[in-house]
């Protein structure tokens, strides 16, 4: 718990001085740790996600993508 909070105030930082293009954000509750066997179908999840997200780079609403719920 304490590393995760701890990365997620450098992540934090770190954006706010570098801010990205395009910001993906994907649930850490999707697969576990040692889920390796669900590679595939989390490759094909990611790609999807992120073709969306690049789609809506597109117009000029944000530049942040997050996935709709029930994923």
């Amino acid at each position: 718990m304490m590393f995760e909070t701890m990365q997620e105030s450098l992540t934090q930082y770190k954006l706010a001085g570098y801010p990205p293009d395009l910001l993906i954000s994907i649930p850490k509750d999707i697969s576990g740790f040692y889920e390796f066997w669900r590679a595939k179908e989390l490759i094909e999840f990611g790609y999807e996600v992120t073709l969306k997200a690049i789609d809506g780079l597109e117009s000029p609403s944000s530049s942040y993508y997050s996935f709709p719920k029930g994923y």
